[in-house]
């Protein structure tokens, strides 16, 4: 399935992505856990991520936000 702007069940954001995405910002990811969801776009691997403060960065170090 194609990404269709104007069907969220076909956004999608990379695991890879994410972490570029979030590394300058002192923010760090982990992977609590792997799903598949069913959607109109067909069956969908979702994951559940945990971000939190890196060390050094400003904010509550090391807590989930």
């Amino acid at each position: 399935m194609r990404y269709d702007h104007h069907r969220p069940d076909t956004w999608h954001l990379p695991i890879a992505w994410l972490r570029t995405e979030t590394q300058p910002f002192g923010l760090g990811i982990a992977v609590r856990r792997y799903d598949y969801r069913r959607t109109t776009a067909g069956t969908r691997l979702i994951a559940t991520v945990e971000l939190w403060c890196a060390a050094g960065t400003p904010g509550v170090e090391g807590d989930p936000t």
